[in-house]
């Protein structure tokens, strides 16, 4: 039999290019893992925010970005650092474990919370520690956060005011009462 009559019983070779994404396979099944990372993303876009923007409109973003990264950052460490991604059904069930679906939790308490598990489960030697300066500018930022993206921050601020005996001039004290005056008629 020549060579050309037996090559049609050959299987044909097919390669498939994926790029960078993370797969794991094993003989008989496979399985194709797809994830995305966003923390780097989020913080480019923040810093960008921070180096380039110069309104308010800028600071807003930059709030939002920072607290967007370090919840993801939070995720992908544990993802792919923490938790062992050679055996594929383990690291989904240790990430349910960690996040479950369907559960959701501030990023404040996810911060406080995952790595004390973590520590208890032996998979890293010490938690954040949370005494100091930082934490409380991460809690400061993510109350920012939550004004920004629950509307807080766009709710009329009133503070009472009473028109001032120490303004020593008449018509400044005159305009700045009849201020106060028109503001106590319309309720505010």
């Amino acid at each position: 039999m020549a060579e050309n009559e037996n090559s049609e019983d050959k299987p044909e070779n097919i390669t498939i290019e994926l790029g960078s994404i993370p797969m794991t396979a094993s003989v008989g099944t496979g399985t194709i893992w797809l994830s995305y990372s966003f923390a780097k993303e989020w913080f480019e876009d923040a810093l960008h925010e921070a180096q380039t923007g110069t309104d308010h409109n800028a600071r807003r973003r930059e709030i939002v970005f920072a607290v967007c990264f370090a919840e993801s950052y939070l995720f992908e460490w544990i993802r792919d650092q923490v938790l062992d991604r050679n055996d594929f059904q383990k690291l989904v069930t240790d990430l349910n474990k960690y996040f479950p679906p369907g559960k959701w939790q501030p990023v404040t308490v996810k911060w406080k919370l995952i790595p004390k598990s973590l520590l208890k489960d032996e998979l890293i030697p010490a938690t954040p520690d949370l005494s100091q300066s930082y934490w409380e500018h991460f809690t400061k930022l993510v109350t920012m956060r939550h004004g920004l993206v629950h509307a807080r921050s766009s709710r009329p601020e009133t503070t009472q005011w009473t028109c001032p005996d120490s303004v020593d001039t008449f018509p400044l004290r005159s305009i700045l009462c009849s201020q106060f005056n028109l503001l106590e008629l319309s309720g505010a």
